[in-house]
């Protein structure tokens, strides 16, 4: 969350529809329902490509289409992020 310190960034599984529903209410910026896949062709698959995000890390064989598809922020991201305004931040 915005508010809190880096060092305390999680790492949830969400979908997309959460995901949505958190640009949302953190940055005021409101897609349609209709916009999911959008997003994640458009959005998601790029962080998965760079190796940002992991998707399904709790079931590697969920189909496709399956509601309950989720992305995870990747380990090593994540401890980068939570070192951001630390004096590992330079080093890592």
């Amino acid at each position: 969350m915005p508010a809190q310190e880096w060092s305390e960034a999680q790492a949830p599984l969400m979908g997309i529809t959460p995901i949505m529903d958190f640009i949302q209410e953190q940055y005021a910026k409101q897609y349609a329902p209709n916009t999911r896949e959008t997003i994640r062709r458009q959005t998601m698959h790029q962080f998965v490509d760079a190796g940002i995000s992991i998707p399904n890390p709790d079931q590697h064989d969920r189909p496709t289409n399956s509601p309950k598809w989720v992305y995870q922020i990747e380990p090593t991201t994540l401890a980068l992020l939570q070192s951001f305004g630390s004096p590992r931040w330079r080093k890592n």
